[in-house]
């Protein structure tokens, strides 16, 4: 194998094993969505329904943020949650 193909197939290993060990769902993907659908122009998220216990003002300013940054969303499941933690963790220590 070459070089560049082994580096390849490292990466391939570190994404699946990132997956595996921090799964997402579907409560993670509708965040997700809705910042999409913001970012599209339905500020208000008309037509949404949120469950009782919604995030919708703590993360989904970040997630709308995150879009702003990457054309890729998906990323953001990922992402948010730790910039979050860090900020909280960083916060608690002052």
């Amino acid at each position: 194998m070459r070089e560049d193909e082994t580096n390849q197939e490292q990466n391939r290993t570190d994404r699946s094993a990132a997956t595996l060990l921090n799964s997402k769902n579907s409560d993670d993907a509708v965040v997700v969505l809705q910042a999409k659908d913001i970012l599209h122009g339905n500020v208000l998220l008309h037509g949404w329904v949120n469950a009782p216990d919604s995030f919708i003002t703590i993360f989904l300013p970040l997630y709308v943020l995150g879009g702003l940054l990457t054309p890729h969303m998906a990323i953001l499941m990922y992402a948010v949650p730790a910039i979050t933690y860090v900020v909280i963790v960083a916060s608690a220590q002052q």
